[in-house]
């Protein structure tokens, strides 16, 4: 199998939405990850930024359906794993966890990632992002979800 990973650091649910500015990556990617294996799942790990933001719960839902919806347009078998993330500097943000919560209880093709908020500040290098533990922890959590 093969993993692609997408990334850009400090960046909000509506940076990722349609017209954001990492809305582009996902376009400029999506050439190169059609040649690539088909796309059996999609893992989507965000919501630190929107903690910092105070971002509403209405606003990032209709960021993500947004992204969720070109996502279903090119891989619609591919269900979409959505970490519930909003760890920032020791802060967790109840909005950002409710829309969380709220896409995987209300989107079709939406479930459940793991609850990244539950590793702590030993598992960060800077209270946020992050060290090589979290890595593992996080890897572990996932994959005890896929088949």
């Amino acid at each position: 199998f093969a993993v692609t990973v997408l990334a850009q650091g400090g960046t909000s649910a509506a940076d990722w939405s349609l017209g954001g500015k990492c809305h582009r990556l996902l376009e400029a990617a999506i050439p190169a990850i059609r040649k690539a294996p088909p796309v059996t799942h999609i893992v989507y790990h965000q919501g630190e930024r929107d903690t910092f933001l105070k971002t509403a719960r209405a606003a990032y839902v209709a960021s993500f359906r947004s992204l969720a919806a070109r996502l279903a347009h090119e891989w619609p078998a591919a269900p979409i794993l959505l970490c519930t993330a909003s760890y920032r500097m020791g802060v967790t943000s109840q909005e950002v966890r409710a829309a969380q919560a709220e896409l995987v209880a209300t989107m079709a093709g939406c479930r459940p990632g793991p609850d990244t908020d539950s590793l702590g500040a030993d598992m960060r290098r800077d209270d946020t992002h992050f060290n090589a533990a979290g890595l593992e922890a996080f890897a572990a959590m996932l994959a005890a979800l896929l088949p």
